[in-house]
């Protein structure tokens, strides 16, 4: 079986995009949307934010997300290397591609 559209990388740097294409593809055209994710779960990056002290709200908005993904019917496959080899075989009409991101770590120096 085919999908409409694949997604590689899920609730990333690029969430908010890869949520609105998903929830247009899905609820205005009808297609069926795949959404791959490399880790056992969604939230990449920001997953990590409400383990900082004080930033527990943080974890509503991944939540609803989440949420909304499940809700318009997007198939989540976690735990996916989102290879070229992959995609190819679920012969999607069209990709998206949302790679996420990498902590940055500014190089100041340490105070004396």
């Amino acid at each position: 079986m085919g999908v409409d559209l694949s997604e590689a990388g899920g609730l990333s740097a690029g969430s908010r995009l890869a949520v609105e294409q998903a929830r247009w593809v899905a609820n205005l055209s009808g297609a069926h949307v795949t959404l791959l994710e490399r880790r056992d779960s969604l939230g990449g990056q920001f997953s990590l934010a409400p383990l900082t002290t004080g930033k527990d709200a943080m974890a509503r908005p991944l939540q609803s997300l989440i949420s909304m993904v499940e809700r318009i019917g997007v198939e989540v496959r976690t735990g996916i290397d989102a290879t070229v080899d992959v995609i190819t075989g679920l012969q999607p009409d069209h990709t998206i591609v949302a790679t996420g991101s990498s902590p940055f770590i500014p190089p100041i120096p340490a105070w004396p």
